[in-house]
C-alpha cells in the first residue's frame, strides 16, 4: 500500500502498525507489551484497535482528500472521529488505566495513543477536553525512548522545531500545528523497537 509504518527486520519488510508490535512482542518476550491475562490482553488490543482502525485512517490526508479539496472541510471531517473515538476512549480509559493505558508499564495500547494524541491537534481537537487522555499522554512523554522517536528528536528535524520538552509546550497551547503540517508523528515502532534493545 506504499504507507508506513515500515519496519526492516532480517531483510524483511514488515508492514501495519499493530501487525509489526505483535511480531516485536513475540520476538522479545523479555519485554511484552501485551499482558498476560487474556482479559487484559483483549482490553489493549481493544484499545489499539480503537485507535489505529476507528480513528488514525479517517484523519489521513489520502482519506481526507477524497472527502474535500477544502481545508476547512477535511479537519472537520477528521476532528469528528477524533472526537468520537477520544469520547470512547476517555470513558474506557478511566476505568483500565493506571499511569499508561492499562497499568503500569507501556503497552501496545499507549503506543498507539501517543501518535494519535499529538495528531489532534491538527485538527483542533484540544487534548484539554480528555484528560485521562491528557494525563497518559503526559506521562509517556517523559519518557526516554518516547523523546528521542518524538519527531523533534529525528537528526532531519529543522533546528528551530527541536527544544526540550516539545510535548509539554504543544499541549500547554503552542501552536505547532503550522509548522509541522503533515510531519508530526511519532515512530512508535522505532520506540518500540528501542525498549526492547
Amino acid at each position: 500500500m506504499q504507507q508506513v509504518p515500515a519496519q526492516l527486520i532480517n531483510k524483511q519488510c514488515l508492514t501495519q502498525s499493530l501487525a509489526i508490535i505483535e511480531y516485536l512482542d513475540e520476538v522479545f518476550p523479555e519485554r511484552p507489551l501485551l499482558p498476560k491475562d487474556p482479559l487484559q490482553r483483549f482490553i489493549v488490543r481493544q484499545i489499539s484497535e480503537t485507535f489505529a482502525s476507528g480513528i488514525q485512517p479517517l484523519q489521513n490526508l489520502g482519506c481526507l482528500l477524497k472527502v474535500s479539496h477544502q481545508k476547512e472541510k477535511r479537519i472537520e471531517f477528521a476532528a469528528y472521529f477524533i472526537r468520537k473515538g477520544f469520547d470512547a476512549l476517555e470513558k474506557l480509559l478511566k476505568d483500565t488505566s493506571s499511569k499508561y493505558c492499562v497499568g503500569d508499564y507501556v503497552a501496545m495500547a499507549d503506543l498507539c495513543l501517543i501518535p494519535q494524541a499529538a495528531a489532534a491537534e491538527r485538527y483542533n481537537v484540544s487534548l484539554d477536553e480528555y484528560p485521562t487522555i491528557q494525563r497518559i499522554f503526559l506521562a509517556l512523554s517523559e519518557l526516554q525512548p518516547m523523546k528521542k522517536a518524538h519527531a523533534f528528536g529525528q537528526e532531519d528535524c529543522p533546528a528551530e522545531w527541536k527544544f526540550e520538552g516539545a510535548l509539554k509546550s504543544q499541549i500547554s497551547g503552542r501552536n505547532l500545528k503550522h509548522s509541522l503540517n503533515h510531519n508530526q508523528t511519532y515512530f512508535s515502532t522505532f520506540y518500540l523497537y528501542d525498549i526492547q534493545q
